[in-house]
């Protein structure tokens, strides 16, 4: 079973040369924060949970101090040379047990869709008669419109076939502009964007045009992606070029790359205020320079992983000097989200088998007191997003390494709890299909895009216990 960690690692903001080196620091405090998306009606304090939790998290009220770990006597603090110094406790990330709970499987109404191919990204449209799926073949990539009721979809005849030469175009995310009128996709090497009426209306029409984002490495991919807040740029994850990419949505020009000291660019949220971009990477540079990577001995996958930060002004304008800092947060960190008031990063770390909460306030001013909690989930978790306005967190459980691959599961996490540190943060698991990458949310249902299975699960969230 796996238990909470309330353990503060130490940690350093990194621009290429150390920022801060982190002792001690004052208390931090805890910020519960929501969205819009979610179960208005569920009492997720009557579910039980068979995880274990443990103690709470946070910083030593009476000290004031933090209650930083040493590290392991085998990892001496002279390891970890590049940069000097890192922090001493780099290696230390726990790797939790992968946790199950109470089944809600037969409560959550769960239905089952194929698709054309393996989807990747998946939304609920704003009027929330649509569901969006970026779907991935052998040969070809699609947009899929399906038309919805309640948590059932129909995949019906319109669909938007990507290029196929000289490139074959795979879409992987999908983000809405904030004020919902447009669709972008991240592509291989390019982005796209629609009109999101005429696809609501399954019209033609929708396809507003396409930018390159030049990629020059073997596997080129957008992964993630996120409008500004402003609606006016678009950022897109290329997982495998230690990079985002910045195209301006106004003229439809791609402005340039920002570098990411770091490999497996997986992740890219913009705060609510639309200040920050925060970049989640799975392996982080100055960890594998330290000599304590996957080539060090250290088990696959369990190379420890960045958030970095980047200016979104700058960003703008100038996105090779736009990075503000980086802080590392976990094993395989893969999904970042932001709570309504941007003020707690919740990440996934697929290779700690965790669910990780960050006070964003001190990712820059004080990174050795931003971490809040550490909630082991299930199995090599991937996507995440809000239910419950907010009271409650989804998590695939991806299990994507498995052989053969099993069905995932989508696991409950109460917010509160898990920032507070309870044993019962983890409310119940819903089984879907093999690989649950991708979910989107509204008060009613939640879509899980399958990738393994190649289909898409909808599950009624106001079926679940009151």
């Amino acid at each position: 079973m796996g238990r909470m960690r309330s353990d503060r690692r130490c940690g350093t903001v990194v621009t290429g040369v150390v920022l801060a080196v982190l002792a001690g620091c004052s208390s931090s405090s805890v910020h519960v924060g929501g969205s819009p998306s979610g179960d208005a009606g569920v009492d997720w304090s009557s579910l039980d949970a068979s995880s274990d939790a443990g103690d709470a998290g946070g910083a030593d009220a009476a000290s004031g101090t933090c209650n930083l770990t040493a590290p392991p006597a085998s990892t001496a603090c002279s390891a970890f040379t590049s940069p000097a110094p890192l922090s001493c406790a780099l290696a230390a990330w726990p790797a939790f047990p992968a946790v199950t709970a109470t089944d809600l499987t037969a409560m959550a109404n769960v239905t089952t869709t194929s698709v054309n191919g393996s989807p990747a990204g998946v939304l609920v449209s704003p009027d929330g008669t649509t569901v969006f799926d970026g779907d991935r073949a052998a040969a070809s990539g699609e947009l899929s419109v399906l038309a919805r009721t309640g948590d059932a979809l129909a995949l019906d005849a319109f669909h938007y076939s990507f290029a196929t030469s000289p490139t074959i175009e795979y879409p992987f995310g999908l983000a809405l502009s904030n004020d919902g009128k447009t669709l972008g996709v991240g592509l291989t090497d390019r982005v796209a964007f629609f009109d999101v009426a005429s696809l609501e209306a399954k019209v033609s029409g929708a396809f507003l045009g396409d930018v390159d984002t030049p990629l020059t490495g073997a596997s080129p991919s957008t992964l993630d992606v996120a409008f500004s807040v402003d609606d006016t740029l678009f950022f897109g994850a290329n997982e495998y070029e230690s990079q985002v990419s910045v195209v301006n949505v106004s003229t439809m020009t791609y402005v340039g790359a920002i570098p990411i000291a770091a490999n497996a660019v997986t992740g890219v949220v913009v705060s609510p205020d639309g200040k920050y971009l925060y970049v989640t990477s799975e392996v982080a540079n100055a960890f594998v320079a330290s000599g304590q990577g996957g080539d060090g001995g250290i088990a696959a996958d369990q190379d420890v992983g960045s958030i970095t930060i980047v200016d979104v002004a700058t960003a703008g304008t100038s996105p090779t000097t736009s990075v503000l800092g980086q802080i590392f947060v976990g094993r395989a960190p893969v999904r970042t989200i932001l709570s309504a008031d941007g003020a707690t990063a919740w990440v996934t770390a697929r290779g700690s088998n965790a669910l990780i909460a960050f006070d964003t306030t001190k990712f820059l001013t004080d990174p050795a007191c931003a971490l809040l909690s550490e909630t082991p989930v299930g199995q090599s978790p991937v996507g995440h997003t809000f239910v419950a306005g907010g009271a409650a967190i989804a998590v695939a459980n991806s299990f994507r390494f498995e052989t053969p691959v099993p069905n995932g599961t989508i696991m409950i996490v109460d917010t509160a709890a898990a920032l507070a540190g309870s044993s019962g943060a983890v409310k119940g698991q819903v089984t879907v299909g093999q690989f649950p990458r991708e979910m989107s949310a509204d008060p009613t249902s939640l879509f899980v895009s399958n990738f393994d299975a190649m289909t898409l699960s909808g599950i009624d969230l106001t079926n679940l216990p009151k």
